[in-house]
């Protein structure tokens, strides 16, 4: 018969860690419900794979059998001379198995695994021939609020730098039997880049009323209108009134970015209708893309006098 470490594929030092990444997965594997076709060998092995889980994961029963094997935890070693008598759980007799069943369930908790990953909630946990057919009553479930949604109002410069922000939230909370207001601050890490559209969600902070599951809070970012750019994506765009003679023969500007820093703007060609100036990585951080930056893109309002003198008109005309 395969030692106890064998049964779970682990070796002697295996820690507590180990020995129940083990049994997970080979329980799952035998259970009976997952071997309707080879119920009998399956029900074998999950008894074999139990029980090592069991003795294996209990440093008394552990230490009991790495000494004297499988037949001293069981008992077979009398109390005579140079023999062992052990005591499990105050019972007064040596180790016995327990229901494989008990323990699957102990391990997994209320939840049965083969309802939602194999038999689509039909399963059960009987096995063993009808050894552990009482199944644990279900609360009734409680219906989830409906979330919350928020605007988190956002400037360009608070997208563009990040950070910690804390806000105030409101909410109701059961006290002594009686509905009270409760406020409780939360703290949203904004990332630099986020969009217009992101959402950030707290989960179950809703108003607590009877027989609901409370509410998700979720924090819609808005941007805010900025006196200088418009976002448009990852990109920035400021437009930059410029008279015909700028146009024409060129000028120097000062553009002052998000960044904080001051961008020294030459423009030596002919400015046409339609032409835009762009900045490389002057625009909002790629928030998908650390260290990464999109543009700023500098459009031209070319203003045009109203009246033109005939003396200057008619040098236009000899120029041009």
């Amino acid at each position: 018969m395969a030692d106890f470490y064998q049964r779970l594929h682990v070796g002697r030092g295996a820690d507590s860690k180990e020995l129940k990444k083990a049994y997970r997965k080979l329980a799952l594997k035998w259970h009976p419900d997952k071997n309707p076709s080879g119920k009998e060998e399956a029900e074998k092995k999950f008894k074999e794979i139990t029980e090592a889980y069991e003795v294996l994961s209990d440093p008394e029963k552990r230490a009991v059998y790495d000494q004297y094997g499988e037949e001293g935890l069981k008992g077979g070693i009398g109390g005579g001379a140079g023999g062992v008598r052990i005591n499990f759980g105050g019972s007064g007799g040596a180790y016995s198995p327990s229901n494989p069943f008990s323990v699957f369930e102990q391990f997994f908790g209320n939840q049965n695994p083969f309802e939602s990953s194999f038999f689509g909630g039909q399963a059960g946990m009987g096995g063993f021939g009808g050894q552990h057919q009482r199944r644990r009553p279900e609360a009734p479930r409680r219906r989830k609020a409906e979330a919350v949604i928020k605007p988190l109002a956002s400037t360009l410069e608070q997208l563009y730098k990040g950070g910690n922000r804390r806000l105030k939230i409101t909410r109701k909370r059961q006290v002594g039997g009686r509905l009270q207001d409760e406020e409780e601050i939360v703290t949203i890490t904004v990332k630099p880049g986020w969009k217009e559209g992101t959402k950030i969600t707290f989960h179950d902070l809703g108003d607590e009323l009877p027989g609901v599951v409370p509410a998700d809070i979720v924090f819609v970012v808005k941007e805010t209108k900025h006196p200088r750019y418009v976002r448009r994506d990852n990109d920035l765009v400021t437009k930059l009134r410029i008279s015909l003679k700028n146009a024409l023969c060129g000028f120097s500007a000062e553009l002052p970015c998000l960044s904080g820093r001051t961008h020294q703007l030459h423009i030596d060609s002919v400015v046409e209708p339609g032409y835009v100036h762009v900045i490389k990585g002057e625009g909002m951080p790629i928030s998908k893309r650390p260290g990464s930056f999109g543009d700023l893109l500098v459009e031209f309002d070319i203003q045009f006098p109203s009246h033109i003198e005939p003396s200057t008109r008619q040098a236009l005309r000899d120029l041009l």
